[in-house]
């Protein structure tokens, strides 16, 4: 979108060839012509797609900031590096979560296989038999484990989700040793671009 703004393209004609992409899915494609329809119908960009429910708040706001102020270019270019940005942070993150998985893997299902020659031994290190424990609980009980995980995650989002926690949270980030510096530089830079 800033790409096709800053060429000189409408914002109309803009969502048109945007929707119109291969190699979206339907749903995607779906949502594009739902907000082009509103576009048409003289709804704002930014009121099109907050009644979709499926865009970001910080998006729809700085897509209604840019609106007001003429530079629509300027800021979806600014919410695609920032977006950008999220995506590569996101995929280092899947990446650092290969090595848990392969861990899970091994304990679930090639430590008990060893099963045999760790009963022919007469006694093993601790750390041994709390993973041998720990794989036989993951093996036999792995649905407990499961629900354990998924509701330690529920647990979490609505815990952060309480705007005081929420904000207990930030002021830690903030004030964290090492990185709160870097956390308040990131923020304010932030702030001003949007202000």
């Amino acid at each position: 979108l800033s790409t096709l703004l800053a060429s000189g393209v409408t914002l109309v004609r803009a969502l048109d060839i945007i929707s119109e992409q291969e190699g979206m899915n339907k749903d995607e494609r779906d949502i594009y012509k739902d907000v082009l329809q509103d576009l048409k119908r003289g709804i704002s960009l930014s009121d099109a797609m907050e009644s979709k429910e499926c865009f970001p708040d910080l998006m729809i706001g700085m897509i209604r900031s840019g609106e007001g102020s003429g530079n629509l270019d300027l800021v979806t270019q600014r919410l695609s590096i920032q977006y950008e940005k999220d995506y590569k942070l996101t995929q280092q993150v899947k990446s650092a979560m290969t090595y848990p998985c392969i861990v899970i893997l091994i304990v679930t299902f090639i430590l008990p296989q060893f099963q045999s020659l760790f009963d022919q031994m007469e006694s093993l290190p601790m750390i041994t038999n709390i993973l041998i424990a720990v794989s036989n609980f993951l093996v036999q009980k792995w649905y407990i484990a499961l629900l354990a995980v998924a509701v330690i995650i529920a647990l979490i989002r609505i815990i952060v989700g309480i705007p005081s926690v929420r904000r207990g949270v930030d002021w830690l980030k903030v004030h964290m040793w090492g990185f709160g510096k870097l956390f308040k530089v990131v923020y304010t830079a932030r702030f001003a671009r949007t202000l």
